[in-house]
């Protein structure tokens, strides 16, 4: 930043940067006082050893000392990060940063219209305002970790906790589970050791039968209503190949399939909510891992596929995924969320724990 000598300006140089510092000072103030913005503030000039009082950091590039006067560790989660964003009424941009006491400083000016080239700064100087969208209801289908039409099988040691619901198909389709009629309900519903709850099938004792019909036609519309939101916040994100993407919350769409190769990650708080519109397959790759960050809970992402859903040897995955036709588990692969196919799931020594609501105006328990 280029500054003047008082001494060598003319009146109306003087006069006009007088009008600058008083509107940036207002315009500072008035954000403050607002408490949407977390920034830093000028407060001295760094000692001659670089020093700088409690709680403020010398940016040696500047000589100055800077304060986060929106809170240390308010606005990001690592601790010490802040900035200080501003913007005048010519549309000229400030962005300042700083990581605990190493500075780091990043400065830029532009007019409007924005170039290209600034977006980045511009973004980072004023990320957007985190406004939640509503979730997908699954209603009855919520209580089940695997929902399918045409039958679950499984080989190797597969551990399932929550429910396993197949129909129209009889609970014979499933396969692999050493299943034993549960008795003492009448024969509602089977039981297997790989499962931490109950198995159902459309041949069932009453009131399965029609249970099961109601479950399935929920994941149907639940499928139909996740494809049908409008709006994307994001459309065709990295041409489908998000490896290594952070995603925020928010509705993506992709005209293609999607795949990762190693990592994936959901950063965003408790009530964040993450739809997925995927018009191809969705592959996770071997060894590949979803992470999630910031308050992120698997039950808000949902997955809606129109192919095929591929976990990879060894995966592990977040999420509701409402799927057109099969999801199928490859060796060792796991998923904390709900697996609801229209068609077929495969399991092979596969982990899944039920992450999903049942949600108000099921005529059950979940």
């Amino acid at each position: 930043m280029l500054l003047l000598s008082v001494a060598t300006m003319s009146d109306g140089q003087q006069h006009h940067q007088q009008q600058q510092q008083q509107q940036q000072q207002f315009l500072l103030q008035e954000n403050k006082q607002r408490g949407n913005l977390r920034g830093l503030e000028q407060i001295e000039n760094c000692g001659a050893d670089g020093s700088c009082s409690d709680e403020s950091f010398c940016d040696s590039s500047n000589n100055i000392c800077v304060q986060c006067w929106g809170g240390r560790d308010t606005y990001y989660d690592n601790p010490g990060y802040c900035e200080r964003k501003f913007i005048d009424v010519d549309c000229h941009i400030e962005c300042w940063r700083t990581q605990d006491t190493v500075p780091k400083i990043l400065q830029c000016y532009t007019d409007c219209p924005v170039p290209p080239q600034v977006a980045e700064c511009i973004a980072g100087c004023f990320p957007p305002t985190f406004v939640p969208i509503e979730p997908v209801l699954l209603l009855a289908a919520g209580k089940f970790a695997i929902l399918t039409k045409t039958g679950v099988t499984t080989t190797g040691v597969t551990s399932v906790t929550g429910d396993i619901g197949s129909s129209p198909i009889a609970i014979s389709s499933n396969t692999g589970f050493s299943m034993a009629l549960d008795s003492g309900s009448g024969g509602a519903f089977s039981t297997s050791n790989l499962v931490d709850g109950e198995m159902y099938g459309a041949d069932h004792a009453v009131p399965t039968p029609s249970m099961l019909t109601g479950a399935v036609g929920a994941m149907e519309l639940a499928y139909t209503t996740a494809a049908g939101r409008v709006g994307p916040d994001f459309t065709e994100l990295g041409g489908g190949n998000i490896e290594g993407k952070t995603l925020e919350p928010g509705l993506y769409k992709w005209g293609t399939g999607v795949g990762i190769t190693s990592s994936l990650v959901f950063n965003g708080p408790e009530d964040a909510v993450w739809i997925l519109q995927v018009a191809g397959d969705v592959t996770i790759g071997t060894g590949a891992q979803m992470i999630l960050q910031g308050g992120a809970k698997a039950n808000n992402i949902f997955w809606q596929v129109a192919g095929q859903t591929t976990f990879g040897t060894g995966t592990e995955n977040k999420g509701i995924f409402l799927c057109k036709t099969a999801i199928v588990f490859t060796t060792g692969s796991s998923l904390i969320g709900a697996a609801l196919a229209q068609t077929a799931v495969t399991l092979d020594a596969a982990t899944i724990v039920k992450n999903s609501v049942c949600d108000t105006g099921a005529s059950y328990s979940c």
